[in-house]
Parts: structure tokens; sequence; C-alpha cells
């Protein structure tokens, strides 16, 4: 063979083998490619869509959902997809996230009516539709009990935004009645005590004073003085005047307070017997409701006490 031919040989065999490695290579990246492309999907438009919805249309692509936030909007519910990214459209390999932004629903609520309705559950419902309860006038109602909502502003159906405040006008209940303290000093203490009683106010504490020139049990002083502004059931204290024959004893009034405790029934049998020197009797024996108040004006001498018995169980003891 001649050198020639020898070269044209191999330059033939050069050829041959880059042939090979060409194809090979395109052969690849044209393998690659199609795998490539198996395994990216198109993004599908998730706009308005509800969130679950969403969630398993992707997971049928072999996509992540992920919620990035959450805002208001003032035409699209609550868990309805706002905004995502990357776009609609675009290519993905499987496996990777799509981030989308979620719809709370509306900012603008309709105001519930809250009229009549205890002032603690009034503010739980403005509670419950995002709202809050703002200031909170007060005013005497004969006929609607204490802390009932009388009115609100803005009223009831009307629309606002979230977190504003309602106005609330609260009732105080029936006005209480005020009376002008009367006069009492020189009247017996009988006397006194039905006034008062008259006027529904209480005997509070009785000191006992010395007087020559008067009988025993006629008003020396009050107080609060005549004249003076009562609140109904308020207390009235009194000076009381006594003799020789008095001086030396050691008995007082005294007034003697209890709350009937809540119990089984609605009614609670209460009974009061007063124990002293000569021996002891029943001053108190009545039916009561729960929450009732007693007062009792009592005559008592040190030692003295009182054994209140609630449904016939001694409960308290009294000592004065």
């Amino acid at each position: 063979m001649s050198v020639r031919g020898f070269f044209l040989g191999l330059i033939k065999l050069l050829i041959f083998i880059s042939g090979l490695f060409i194809i090979g290579f395109l052969s690849a990246l044209i393998t690659i490619n199609l795998v490539m492309q198996k395994e990216q999907v198109k993004v599908p438009s998730l706009i308005g869509k509800d969130v679950v919805d969403a969630l398993e249309m992707l997971n049928s692509l072999g996509l992540n959902l992920i919620v990035e936030s959450r805002e208001f909007h003032q035409t699209m519910p609550a868990n309805t997809i706002i905004s995502q990214s990357p776009a609609p459209g675009k290519l993905l390999k499987t496996g990777r996230d799509i981030k989308v932004s979620l719809s709370k629903g509306t900012e603008i609520v309709i105001i519930p009516d809250i009229t009549g309705e205890p002032l603690l559950r009034a503010q739980s419902i403005l509670q419950e539709h995002s709202l809050k309860s703002g200031y909170i006038a007060r005013i005497y109602r004969r006929n609607i009990e204490e802390n009932i909502v009388i009115s609100q502003d803005p009223p009831a159906g009307d629309k606002i935004r979230r977190n504003a405040t309602v106005n609330l006008l609260v009732s105080q209940g029936q006005e209480p009645v005020y009376y002008c303290m009367p006069e009492l000093v020189g009247k017996s203490l009988t006397e006194a005590e039905q006034i008062l009683q008259n006027l529904h106010l209480t005997i509070g504490n009785i000191d006992y004073e010395f007087h020559e020139k008067l009988e025993p049990d006629i008003i020396i002083a009050q107080f609060p003085e005549s004249g003076y502004r009562l609140m109904q059931g308020e207390k009235v204290n009194l000076r009381v005047s006594k003799n020789k024959s008095f001086e030396n004893e050691i008995s007082t009034y005294k007034v003697l307070q209890y709350t009937v405790p809540p119990g089984e029934g609605r009614q609670r049998r209460v009974r009061i017997v007063l124990r002293d020197e000569q021996g002891e009797k029943e001053i108190f024996h009545e039916e009561k409701e729960a929450n009732d108040q007693i007062e009792l004006l009592i005559k008592v001498t040190p030692g003295a006490v009182a054994l209140i018995y609630l449904d016939e169980n001694l409960i308290k003891e009294e000592r004065f």
C-alpha cells in the first residue's frame, strides 16, 4: 500500500468516528430535551378560585400551593385567590411552588341589631362582627332594666368598615328617688322610725345620751341634718335621750343586716333568734328569696348573740 493510500484510509476512519460522535451527541441532546419537556407543566390560572379547589388542581399537576399573604377584597369572598406567582401559562418543573394571595373577604360589614341586649352580650355580638363598642352613654329609663342597650349609632343594617366603633345608649334602670331629710329632733324614736319608714329611709346607728330635761327616747340630733338630700334606702343615724333610771342600763339599739344566699329552691326560710341574759327570743321568721336584704333594729345588751338559721340550719352568729 502506498503512503497516499494509507493517509486516505486514515482520513476516512477519522471522518467515520467523528460522524458517530456527532450522531451520539445529538441523540443525547434530543433525549435530554424530551425528558425536560416531560417534567415541565403549564401553570394554570388560579385567580378567583377557592383555595381548596386550587390546591386539588395543583396537586394533580405535581405543583405546590403556598399561601403568601391574606388581604381584604371588595368583591372576592373569603379564601378566594386574588393573585398568583408565577403567572398563568408559564412552564414549570413539577415540584415547584405557586405562591398565592388569599382574600379575607370584604372589609365592609353590616351592623347587627343589638338594641334590647345586655351590654356585655351586645359588645360580644359586635366583636363577632369585627366591630367594637365606642362611646357608651347612660340614661335612666323606668321600664328598661339596668345595663340594657336602648339604641345604637350607627343603626342596625348600615354598612361600616371592619374594626369601626358603634356608640351605645344604655339604660341605668329606674331613676332613684330622692327625699328631703325631715326634721326629727324633738320627736320620739317611735315617731322618727315611722317617718323614715314612710320615706323608704332606714335607721342606722343609735347613740344614747343622758338629757336631764328630756324624757327617754327623744331625738336629740340627727345625721344628716334636716333639709339634706337623701336617696331612697340611705341610712340615718340618731342620737337619743335617756333618763337617769336608764343611764345605768347597758342595752342599746343595733341594726342587724343579713343577705339571703342563693340555694336549691327559690324560697328560703330565714329565722333569727336573739340570745341574751334573759334567754332566747325569736325576732324574725319569714320565707325569703335569694339576695333579699334583711335589716332589723333590735335592742341588745353586751354579750347578746343573734343566731341566724337558714332552712333550720344555724349558719351565722352575730355578737354584740
